[in-house]
């Protein structure tokens, strides 16, 4: 105010008292759409901050919160987000005197056009929210998905994010996730695996049974309790197949091949040492004397 009566005075000095004059009018007359453009960008700007504020505090309030894990805080922060999104949109509407009865109609086959338009991306973010409340994996599960395995790292509205076993991200659409069996190896806090091990059809198979027992459970990776069993599984052509089960503790790709590798190499040592024979994979031909 002082600076604008400043000039002023300065233009009224130098007799230009119709540019002054002009210039309020002007000014007067676009006060209505200035202040709207003001009343705009403060609203955007409050919004934005908002949305980064909300992240911030529910990370605060839940730390204080026993009851809500990651899990909880990405499903709250992003409803908090998308809500705080709308109302901003709104008070933008009533600022430039939108009807907005007339935009929820327009909105309404807006929205019938753009469902036909990108059906897959809507399916993706209504099996986004459906995820996340129905909860089969969380944050740092390990899952299986179809052909793809891994840790969870990242649950958005459109995709899921894991870390496979080999160090490779797999990004897959929610789409695709709700439409297909979902294995989740992370809900216990133990997991059973099994390996097979082959002896001679003329070995003693009590006898083998009872070595793979004992050297399965000499392995310190593997839980005691619910113990170790070896049971045959097939009787095929060149050997009888014993199938080891046996449980680890805490699970995950990579202690899932150590203890695969720790199981058949304890194993195939102690039968070795019994003198129990692991046949190479054979035919028999048998002729007959006429």
């Amino acid at each position: 105010m002082v600076l604008g009566s400043g000039l002023a005075g300065v233009l009224h000095l130098w007799g230009y008292e119709s540019l002054v004059w002009y210039t309020v009018e002007l000014v007067t007359a676009m006060w209505p759409a200035l202040s709207r453009l003001l009343g705009t960008g403060f609203v955007l700007i409050c919004a934005y901050l908002g949305v980064i504020a909300t992240s911030s505090w529910i990370d605060a309030f839940s730390t204080n919160t026993p009851g809500i894990d990651r899990h909880d805080r990405e499903i709250i922060t992003r409803v908090l987000q998308i809500l705080i999104l709308i109302v901003a949109a709104l008070f933008v509407l009533t600022v430039w005197n939108f009807d907005i009865s007339n935009l929820l109609v327009g909105a309404g086959l807006i929205g019938v056009i753009l469902g036909f338009a990108a059906q897959e991306t809507l399916s993706s973010v209504i099996a986004g929210f459906i995820l996340m409340f129905s909860r089969p994996f969380e944050i740092g599960d390990w899952i299986v998905v179809g052909e793809d395995r891994g840790i969870v790292t990242e649950i958005t509205i459109v995709h899921t994010r894991i870390r496979g076993p080999n160090g490779e991200h797999v990004v897959i659409p929610n789409e695709v996730i709700g439409s297909q069996r979902i294995r989740n190896r992370s809900k216990e806090s133990r997991l059973r695996f099994s390996v097979d091990v082959g002896v001679d059809y003329d070995a003693n198979i009590e006898a083998a049974r009872e070595v793979a027992q004992e050297a399965v459970e000499s392995i310190e990776m593997v839980e005691e309790t619910p113990f170790p069993s070896v049971r045959i599984e097939e009787l095929a052509d060149s050997s009888v197949v014993l199938r080891i089960r046996f449980w680890i503790k805490k699970p995950n790709t990579e202690k899932m091949w150590k203890a695969e590798d720790e199981v058949l190499e304890t194993v195939k040592t102690a039968l070795e040492d019994a003198e129990i024979n692991i046949p190479y994979p054979h035919l028999r031909s048998v002729t007959e004397e006429k």
